[in-house]
C-alpha cells in the first residue's frame, strides 16, 4: 500500500523573506489565495491556546481540495514535555487534506525536540531550513529573481546589488523591483544603475534613526523619519528599520556568544563598515531590550496589513510609541 505524502511542514532559520515567499507560493498553489480566509489561517504561537489550534486543525476545507494551517513560533506553543506530547498528538490526529507549515525565526539545532519529532515522523514531516544567503548563493538567487521578474542585469549588477544588500533577501527583492520599474525590461540593468539607485538606500539615516529610537529622543526621531520620508517610500522604511533591528538582535547574539567584527561580517554578510556601525550600536542595549523591539515591530507589521493606519502616519505613530514615557522599554 503506498504511503501517504507528507502534509507537515516544519521550516526554520533566519532568512524570513525565502520563508515568507515559500508560504505565498503554497498557499496560492493549494487555497487558491495568499491571505487568510476561507482555507488559509495563520496562528502565533505565542499567544493561541491548544483548543484554538485543535479546531482550526479539525476544520474541513470550503470549496477547495486542502486547508493550509500555518503556525508561526510553535515552540513557543509547547514550553513543557507535557505541552509538547498534546501537540505531536494534535498534529497527528489533523486530516491529510489539512496542510501544515510549523515556522520558526531561527535555525533548530539538530538536538531539538522538533527535530527529533520530525525524524522520528520522516513520512508525514518535511524539514527545510532557511539560512541566511552569504554572497555567492545570494548573487544567483538575485539572477534568478531577476528573470522572474521579466528584467534583465548586465554583467556585474548582480555582484554589486548582492554586495550592498549583504543577507537581505527581502531588501534585495525590493531593489530589484525598483531596477526594473527604472529600466524597464528592453534594456539591462547596468553597475552604475545599481549603484546610483541603490548605493544610498538609506543606510547612514537608517543608523541614525534607529539610534534616535533606541535612546528615546522624539525630536530626532521625527527629524530623521521626515528626512527619509522625502526619499523613499514609507512601507521600504519600515522594513528598513525592521531589518535594522534585527541584525542588531543577530550582532548582539554573535558579540554574547564570544565572537568579534569579523565574525559579524562573515556569518551575516555584511559590508565591513555596516558590520562596525551594527557592532557599535549592538553593545549599547540588552539583548531583552533589542528582543523587547522586534517583536513589537512585528507586532506593527500585523496591523500595517490590516490597513488600520496610513503609511506615513503609522511610522510617525511608531517613532511616538518608542520614544515616549509611556512607551519606553528598558534597554
Amino acid at each position: 500500500m503506498p504511503t501517504a505524502p507528507a502534509h507537515i511542514y516544519l521550516l526554520h532559520g533566519e532568512d524570513e523573506f525565502g520563508i515568507a515567499q515559500f508560504l505565498l507560493e503554497q498557499a496560492t498553489e493549494v487555497a487558491g489565495s495568499p491571505t487568510p480566509g476561507l482555507n488559509v489561517s495563520h496562528l502565533d504561537g505565542r499567544i493561541i491556546s491548544m483548543d484554538r489550534l485543535r479546531r482550526v486543525l479539525g476544520s474541513l476545507p470550503m470549496f477547495a481540495a486542502r486547508n493550509v494551517v500555518v503556525v508561526e513560533h510553535v515552540a513557543s506553543l509547547a514550553p513543557s514535555p507535557a505541552a509538547r506530547e498534546t501537540l505531536i498528538a494534535l498534529l497527528g490526529r489533523a486530516p491529510e487534506s489539512t496542510l501544515i507549515y510549523l515556522v520558526e525565526d531561527h535555525r533548530l539545532k539538530s538536538d531539538h525536540w522538533l527535530i527529533g519529532w520530525a525524524n522520528r515522523e520522516s513520512g508525514k514531516v518535511v524539514v527545510r531550513p532557511f539560512p541566511l544567503m552569504k554572497a555567492p548563493a545570494m548573487e544567483r538567487w538575485i539572477a534568478g529573481q531577476v528573470q522572474k521578474q521579466g528584467g534583465k542585469f548586465g554583467q556585474g549588477s548582480a555582484d554589486m546589488l548582492a554586495g550592498l544588500v549583504g543577507s537581505d533577501a527581502r531588501l534585495a527583492y525590493q531593489e530589484i523591483q525598483k531596477l526594473i520599474t527604472y529600466c524597464g525590461t528592453q534594456r539591462a540593468v547596468l553597475p552604475e544603475d545599481v549603484l546610483n539607485l541603490c548605493g544610498y538606500m538609506g543606510q547612514s539615516s537608517i543608523f541614525a534613526l534607529v539610534d534616535a529610537l533606541g535612546g528615546q529622543d522624539g525630536k530626532r526621531a521625527q527629524d530623521q523619519l521626515h528626512k527619509l520620508l522625502k526619499e523613499d517610500d514609507p512601507r521600504r522604511i519600515f522594513g528598513m528599520v525592521v531589518r535594522q533591528f534585527r541584525l542588531l538582535l543577530l550582532t548582539k547574539e554573535i558579540i554574547e556568544s564570544g565572537g568579534r567584527l569579523e565574525d559579524v561580517v562573515k556569518e551575516l554578510g555584511l559590508a565591513g563598515f555596516v558590520a562596525q556601525k551594527l557592532v557599535g550600536q549592538a553593545r549599547i542595549y540588552s539583548m531583552s531590550y533589542l528582543e523587547a523591539v522586534y517583536h513589537r515591530l512585528l507586532e506593527w507589521d500585523e496591523t500595517i496589513k490590516s490597513g488600520l493606519y496610513e503609511d506615513e502616519i503609522m511610522l510617525e505613530t511608531i517613532a511616538v510609541e518608542f520614544t515616549s514615557q509611556k512607551g519606553k522599554l528598558s534597554r
